[in-house]
């Protein structure tokens, strides 16, 4: 088995999530049949072919709000990573994730097309926001979604959702006064990430930096600097 660093577009990692809950099986798993499928079908075709006909079928789904892509470490057998590295360099291609996406967006539109189908008049469920963090906290998030082997996106939801269940009512100044926060990782932020977020978490995080006369990129970074607290304290 071997491990691979992946830039999957968020959508169709939430997919792979779901399905291997509804099945129970590995995430991991999931991505290997998608793989292992679209070689053994498009063998010896060429990539650009094949992404021109994925294409057509997108254009009948709408699907993939936001071109938002995250970070996912999965474990292949090592068979199965030769045949990628292989097709990769047949079709030149330099980003080895975009065969995996077309794989797994393939894999779904043959197997279960309702994963993927939105209806036309349904609202965007999701919201988008980028935040920028310290170099330590951008470094501190990758490695907790790596050990975690989910998307960054989803810790830093996860930490606004606990903060905002926790200090919804309480005043932001006596938040930042209960926890050690430099100034730095709090204002002097350079690394950015885009956080994909339920749109009611963005409307509960909104109201409450209005309500606090602040704005939702420092809630968003002290919710976080908690957050990883609350876990390196748990680890010790």
């Amino acid at each position: 088995m071997v491990y691979k660093t992946l830039q999957l577009p968020d959508d169709l990692v939430s997919v792979v999530k779901k399905v291997a809950q509804e099945r129970k099986i590995a995430q991991d798993k999931i991505i290997e049949l998608a793989l292992r499928e679209f070689f053994e079908k498009h063998k010896g075709e060429k990539f650009r072919k094949i992404m021109s006909t994925i294409k057509k079928i997108k254009l009948r789904m709408t699907t993939f709000y936001l071109p938002i892509t995250v970070k996912v470490t999965v474990n292949l057998p090592k068979d199965l990573v030769e045949t990628l590295e292989e097709y990769a360099k047949e079709n030149k291609i330099r980003i080895k994730s975009h065969i995996v996406s077309a794989a797994l967006f393939e894999y779904f539109v043959n197997h279960m097309p309702d994963k993927l189908i939105v209806q036309e008049n349904q609202e965007n469920p999701y919201a988008v926001m980028g935040v920028k963090f310290s170099e330590k906290t951008y470094l501190d998030l990758w490695h907790l979604a790596g050990v975690k082997r989910v998307p960054v996106s989803y810790i830093i939801e996860d930490a606004i959702l606990e903060f905002l269940n926790k200090y919804e009512n309480m005043d932001f100044t006596s938040v930042l006064d209960s926890i050690d926060i430099l100034g730095t990782e709090l204002y002097g932020s350079k690394a950015q990430i885009s956080v994909h977020m339920a749109r009611t978490t963005r409307e509960r995080l909104e109201e409450y930096a209005r309500k606090n006369n602040t704005t939702m990129s420092i809630v968003v970074r002290a919710a976080v600097k908690l957050y990883l607290d609350k876990i390196k304290a748990e680890v010790k």
